[in-house]
């Protein structure tokens, strides 16, 4: 009697863990996760990792569904193996990082479908303009502008304070860079500056960006013909300027 009432309360569990995880599959890529009804820009992990956590999602059920029946005596340690690969699959799975846009120019990151964020503002007021009398009285410190991929690694510029770097993946769990570098470039890449002429363009970028993060952006736009070589100096703002001369 105690077996047969295990096992309808495991079915019972089984039944209502798979209803909860497809509904917040469904209800993870909506744009109501963003907190915004429309322009949100939603990155997660690829179709074939995630496809790899369903695989070990069902297979940590099984798991946990045979020690406790203990079928064939399995020992119901293997349970706790079960949760673990679950627990896992579930964490790698829900990874995502999205910008609300519209609501609000900023970089956040959600995991374990619940549980997001906030890791911070562009310095762009609009993604794409820089007030530069809030910068010359630093009220923009902290701010995004500027970035680049190390790896798997997103390392963030920020002006007046040191970069900070986001893992973009989880163990074999990856969010796909492309997606990320297409959708938010224009608001966290460096700012060209005004007075720019058709000899010389000033880009700038926050505290501490290196050469190689300019360069990375100047070439992933096309930006690079006709250079003959460039600079890099640092302001007291809190910021970093490279001067490309053609």
């Amino acid at each position: 009697m105690k077996r047969t009432l295990l096992k309808i309360i495991t079915i019972v569990f089984i039944v209502l863990f798979a209803f909860i995880y497809i509904w917040l599959e469904s209800f993870y890529y909506t744009d109501l996760t963003c907190g915004c009804s429309s322009a949100c820009s939603s990155f997660y992990i690829s179709k074939t990792d995630k496809i790899i956590g369903y695989i070990i999602i069902f297979l940590s059920v099984i798991v946990i569904t045979v020690s406790l029946w203990k079928f064939r005596k399995i020992s119901r340690w293997w349970s706790i193996l079960g949760l673990l690969l679950l627990g896992t699959a579930i964490y790698g799975n829900s990874l995502m990082f999205f910008n609300p846009n519209i609501c609000g120019s900023s970089l956040n990151e959600s995991y374990l479908y619940f549980f997001s964020n906030k890791i911070g503002d562009w310095a762009k007021t609009d993604s794409e303009h820089i007030n530069m009398d809030s910068l010359k009285l630093r009220k923009l410190d902290g701010k995004f502008l500027g970035y680049y991929y190390l790896n798997n690694d997103l390392i963030i510029y920020r002006i007046g304070k040191k970069p900070i770097t986001l893992h973009t993946n989880f163990l074999f769990w990856n969010i796909c860079k492309q997606e990320i570098t297409k959708h938010i470039s224009y608001g966290l890449d460096s700012y060209h500056l005004p007075d720019n002429s058709e000899e010389m363009t000033i880009l700038l970028g926050g505290q501490d960006m290196p050469i190689q993060a300019f360069m990375q952006e100047v070439n992933y736009n096309n930006f690079s013909k006709g250079l003959k070589y460039q600079k890099l100096l640092k302001f007291d703002d809190g910021t970093t300027r490279l001067y490309i001369y053609r």
